[in-house]
């Protein structure tokens, strides 16, 4: 969304599959915090169970309500525009690795390879 020009995300949920008691909704929570870091923008949760939150790019969180509480979030929302690494390049840097450590470890093999037809 954040490639095709987004500048907020929301997340609407409803948590209640998770059950009450469980950690499910922190981790919910902690997921969408990852998210606004990764891409860099801000992200609005809004649940009929769970947490609802505005979290800003950073994956601070300015306002919430508790997990059981009833309430309306007033917020500002200040989109930030410069994009992260992640939202930039996605995942071509872990390919580039992994390319890159399956040549030196050709080599490698080529090389011990080539001893040992000298030997």
């Amino acid at each position: 969304l954040v490639g095709d020009g987004a500048d907020l995300l929301v997340n609407l949920s409803n948590e209640s599959w998770l059950g009450s008691g469980t950690h499910g909704p922190d981790q919910m929570l902690a997921a969408s915090v990852l998210r606004a870091i990764e891409e860099r923008r801000p992200v609005l949760r809004s649940t009929t169970v769970g947490i609802t939150a505005a979290i800003d790019a950073h994956g601070r969180i300015p306002a919430r309500l508790p997990r059981s509480g009833e309430g309306v979030l007033v917020v500002d929302v200040v989109p930030e525009h410069a994009g992260s690494g992640f939202a930039r390049w996605g995942h071509a840097p872990v390919g580039l690795i992994v390319v890159a450590w399956l040549v030196f470890r050709s080599i490698r093999i080529l090389a011990r390879h080539r001893s040992r037809q000298r030997a």
